[in-house]
Formats: structure tokens, C-alpha cells, sequence
């Protein structure tokens, strides 16, 4: 067989590799052949999704066959990845759980597939779910991970399935293993908790523009029975509170971030303390270290209840919200 790469020809052996009409014993053959030029192995598995025959066993294993030829050389496999890892939400389980070893096999160039485990853990599915977390629990250990960055949230997410859940704690327990330094992996949400408070009929916002922080703080409050209103920035809470206070209406608490695009926290904080002075509606702030001066100054001038660094201690954020609602608490 000849090794020419041209995208005519790698389609060419794909159709015949993987093709209704290919016997076993000939795509047994063909694949001997691809083995030996990783050039033309690559191109057959990119045009693999264009095909058919890729939901029967036999072709499924050698798929597996020909991506596990590729792994001691990264480089080459790494590209393939974008079209290779979808499979995980749509195929069986042998073929989900063995690109998921082949992932594993790769060391930190796997980090690429972060992002996908990110998506396989929002799917529906409790297989893809599980394949997802298995993949982070891998990636945790590698320092350039961000795992541990959204690992709460995470967790928070998928407090639904439990061997999810015990993956993605076993992971925050690698994370505190490998960076002593992540407060998020110190933190982990393993036993439930929340806060000993009842906030039946508080009204809550929720100022984040990042979506896994306010999903996470908004999950937390709702088990506490809290009424959450979310903004994805100042701008938008602003345009929120302006119309509920202007109706007569009002919110228990307002939680809010500092660095936001369109109207940073700050600014919310100067406008709604601005307009509406004779309202003392408690307001707790999300700040990153470097903001920790600005927060304190709006501690002093503004009236915030208290001020939180990021990344947030669960335990800590449990004790802001205890203090603000005290004759709520167990």
C-alpha cells in the first residue's frame, strides 16, 4: 500500500478501512499497513467520523488500535483529539472508556482535554458524566491544571450522581495532595454542608460575571430555600435594582464581585448606595488579593457587611452568610 498523505487518498483508505462493504480480514490487513506511517494514520482517523461503521465493535477496537500506535509520539495524536473525543458522548462504553486510558496515557500534553471533560460533565448522561470526571481526576495532578480553580463548582453541579461526586472528590483530595496552595481543593463540598441558616423568603443577588462562581453560590443559597436573582455584571444589576427599589421593592443581600466588564462592582456599589441612600440592604463582596485596598475601602464607606477573596473558603462564605441573617441560623 502506498504511504502518499493526500487528503484524496487518506479518504480513500478510510472508505475502504472503515466501510460497510470491508470484511474484517481486509481492514485487519489495512490496518498492519497504517501502523506503519503515522502520517497516513492520522489522516484515515480524521475522515473516521465520516463514515458509518464506526458504531460496530470490531472497527471500534481497531480505531483504538490505531490511536494507541500514535500515543508514544504526543504531537501526533494531540491534533486527532478535537475529532476523537467526542465519541465519548455519543458510543458505547468500550469505546468511551478507552479513549478515556488512552487520555491517561498521554501525561500533561493531556491537558488539552480539559476543557472537554468540562462539557462531558454537564452532559445528561451519567456514563459520559463519569468518563469526564475520570479525565479531571487524571488531569488534577498536573500543575497547569485548572481543575481545582472550578472544582466546588463542579462538585456542586453533580451533587446529583454520586460516583461523579466521589470522583471529583477523590480529585480535590490529588489537588490538595500536589498544590498545598489551592484553597478551592481545601474546601471541597465532600459532606453536604451549607449553611446553618434557613432563608426561606430572602431575597438574594448574586453579581458575578463568571458563570461557575454564581452557579455555585446560587446552588448553595437555593438548598437554603433563598429567592436568588443572578446579574452577569454591575450594569445589569444595576438596571435590576434600580427597578425593584424604584417598585417598593427590595433584596435581603446583594453579593457582588469587584473586576466585572461593563460596570465593575465598586461603581454597582457607588450607584446603588447613591440612589437609594436610605437603604441599608446588606452587601458582601467577592474581590481577588490585589483588591483587597478598594474593598476595604468600601467596607468603611459604603456599609458592606464583609468582604470575601477569592478563591472563596466555603466555610468562610457559610459564616458571611450566617452573619448577615444571625436570627436565621439552627
Amino acid at each position: 500500500m502506498s504511504t502518499n498523505t493526500s487528503f484524496s487518498h487518506t479518504l480513500e483508505i478510510a472508505r475502504e478501512f472503515f466501510g460497510g462493504n470491508t470484511s474484517i480480514e481486509r481492514a485487519e490487513q489495512i490496518l498492519s499497513e497504517l501502523k506503519k506511517s503515522q502520517s497516513l494514520c492520522c489522516g484515515v482517523i480524521r475522515n473516521y467520523l465520516t463514515t458509518a461503521n464506526y458504531l460496530h465493535l470490531e472497527w471500534q477496537k481497531m480505531l483504538i488500535d490505531l490511536l494507541n500506535s500514535l500515543v508514544a509520539d504526543p504531537q501526533q495524536i494531540i491534533p486527532l483529539l478535537p475529532s476523537i473525543l467526542p465519541l465519548i458522548s455519543a458510543s458505547s462504553d468500550y469505546l468511551r472508556d478507552e479513549i478515556v486510558e488512552i487520555v491517561k496515557k498521554l501525561g500533561e500534553e493531556s491537558l488539552i482535554c480539559e476543557h472537554f471533560s468540562y462539557g462531558f460533565l454537564r452532559n445528561n448522561k451519567p456514563e459520559v458524566k463519569i468518563a469526564g470526571a475520570k479525565i479531571l481526576l487524571h488531569l488534577c495532578q498536573f500543575k497547569k491544571s485548572t481543575f481545582c480553580q472550578n472544582l466546588i463548582a463542579l462538585q456542586e453541579q453533580n451533587s446529583g450522581y454520586p460516583e461523579v461526586h466521589e470522583l471529583l472528590q477523590q480529585a480535590g483530595e490529588v489537588c490538595l495532595k500536589n498544590h498545598a496552595s489551592c484553597n478551592m481543593a481545601t474546601n471541597t463540598v465532600t459532606q453536604n454542608q451549607s449553611p446553618k441558616t434557613d432563608l426561606k423568603d430572602k431575597k438574594i443577588m448574586i453579581v458575578d460575571d463568571d458563570p461557575q462562581i454564581r452557579a455555585l453560590l446560587s446552588n448553595i443559597l437555593k438548598r437554603c430555600n433563598a429567592d436568588i436573582t443572578e446579574a452577569q455584571n454591575g450594569r445589569e444589576a444595576a438596571d435590576i435594582l434600580d427597578a425593584v427599589y424604584g417598585s417598593n421593592g427590595y433584596y435581603d443581600l446583594v453579593i457582588t464581585d469587584l473586576r466585572m466588564p461593563v460596570l465593575n462592582g465598586m461603581h454597582l456599589i457607588e450607584h446603588f448606595r447613591g440612589k437609594f441612600p436610605e437603604v441599608s440592604t446588606p452587601i458582601i463582596i467577592l474581590t481577588a488579593v490585589k483588591d483587597k485596598d478598594i474593598a476595604l475601602t468600601a467596607l468603611n464607606k459604603y456599609q458592606i457587611k464583609s468582604y470575601l477573596i477569592k478563591p472563596v473558603p466555603i466555610s468562610k462564605f457559610y459564616s458571611s452568610i450566617n452573619s448577615v441573617f444571625p436570627q436565621n441560623t439552627a
